[in-house]
């Protein structure tokens, strides 16, 4: 039987043969690294570029931006300037990083004379370049540029054994594609043919919807409307990291659609300024139970650093540095009556584990359908699963899905048997 470190070694092997950066893919060979690169648009594109810039050991000079209110501020570690503030700027590389408004865009450029003495470029939306830098949560939070290429095929070899026995357990032949195709993109990171590849082939997303990003947080529908498994008559929802309710909300929708009555959602959120959109989202809905609480391996206060540190304000963390405590819970301590499926997006690389480890009485009482993240670092592609698989043996088929428009979204799905 071919082993998954001989398909990874293979597969990368073959990869090598068309490697393509986001650099060459913007300007061929021709880019001169000497020359300033500046970013057009400070926002949440324009940073998820700035980083990607910096994987390629590119750091950009600065941002430019209409807005007034961005002038002299700091987005992703570089600062902002106004347009009217750039004319200076001159035999440079401006890159285009927004959704849309192109030609109003160099309209624009053109009107300030940026671009008669600089090399203008956008950055197209097509899948094949919107894949590696449309939200690289992954690649940031896992500090693959510090470990680099050479730090995850080492970490990877050390973890031979379990990257094996995940492969052998996954449950069909589309999850065990998937965990090479996801390791060999994560190693190989800077390969932007790699990422498409992967996301053209495995996106649930792009599957049902095709390139382009509709909306936000597609994995909230891709949670309740897979080839996995269907709701029921009865669902009794736990959303452990609820965000804003999201994943509630897309749970409800779908429950509706299918003639259901009789479903819940318990909610979980510990992070302040979350749990405000989460309580006003649900106010009158009958169907949701929300809770300020963080969820752990047992009941005690934790630090926690809150979304008001986080650069887009939604993301929030548990961290010993944080800057408030709250309140944590273990699943088992709530000694529920019926659950029947456990959706869990914490932050953090060790909460999922947390979390797990304190249902477990839990989940070997009602088997709800577990479903995961197995992004939160590079060794979550293979530790989730393990886990999963060690602390209840023979009692779920494991399977792998990416539910995201991007890279950031590939999720343990354990159905019971």
């Amino acid at each position: 039987m071919t082993t998954a470190m001989g398909l990874i070694a293979k597969k990368r092997v073959e990869a090598k043969k068309n490697q393509l950066t986001i650099i060459q893919r913007l300007f061929g060979e021709s880019f001169d690294r000497a020359k300033k690169v500046f970013i057009y648009g400070a926002g949440i594109l324009g940073g998820e570029l700035a980083e990607r810039l910096r994987l390629e050991n590119i750091t950009p000079q600065g941002f430019i931006d209409s807005d007034l209110k961005k002038h002299n501020t700091i987005h992703c570690g570089i600062e902002v300037k106004h347009i009217d503030q750039s004319q200076p700027i001159c035999d440079a590389y401006i890159i285009i990083a927004v959704h849309g408004k192109y030609d109003e865009i160099e309209t624009l450029l053109t009107e300030k004379n940026l671009k008669k003495n600089n090399h203008i470029k956008r950055l197209n939306l097509d899948l094949d370049i919107s894949a590696n830098i449309a939200n690289p949560t992954l690649l940031m939070l896992s500090g693959f540029k510090q470990i680099g290429s050479h730090g995850l095929l080492k970490q990877l070899t050390h973890d031979a054994d379990i990257v094996e026995s995940v492969y052998k357990r996954l449950a069909d032949q589309k999850s065990r594609d998937l965990y090479i195709s996801l390791i060999v993109s994560m190693v190989d990171y800077e390969n932007i043919k790699l990422l498409a590849g992967f996301l053209r082939d495995y996106s649930e997303p792009v599957s049902k919807w095709g390139n382009i990003a509709l909306f936000s947080y597609p994995e909230s529908h891709c949670y309740f409307d897979n080839d996995l498994y269907s709701l029921k008559e009865g669902d009794v929802l736990l959303d452990i990291g609820a965000f804003d309710g999201c994943s509630s909300a897309a749970f409800i929708d779908k429950a509706e659609s299918m003639g259901l009555s009789r479903f819940k959602s318990v909610a979980f959120e510990p992070d302040p300024n979350n749990f405000i959109l989460l309580s006003e989202r649900f106010r009158t809905v009958e169907h949701v139970e929300v809770n300020q609480l963080a969820v752990w391996s047992d009941s005690r206060t934790l630090n926690f650093r809150s979304s008001d540190f986080s650069p887009l304000k939604s993301s929030s963390l548990i961290n010993q540095d944080g800057d408030i405590q709250v309140k944590a819970i273990s699943i088992d301590d709530l000694n529920l009556e019926n659950v029947t499926i456990i959706k869990a997006d914490p932050s953090g690389k060790e909460v999922a584990s947390k979390v797990l480890v304190g249902a477990q009485n839990t989940i070997n009482k009602h088997r709800p359908v577990l479903i995961f993240p197995a992004y939160h670092n590079f060794e979550a592609i293979y530790m989730m699963a393990n886990q999963i698989d060690s602390l209840f043996p023979d009692k779920y088929n494991i399977y792998l899905r990416h539910l995201s428009w991007s890279m950031g979204e590939t999720d343990v799905f354990a159905i019971p048997k």
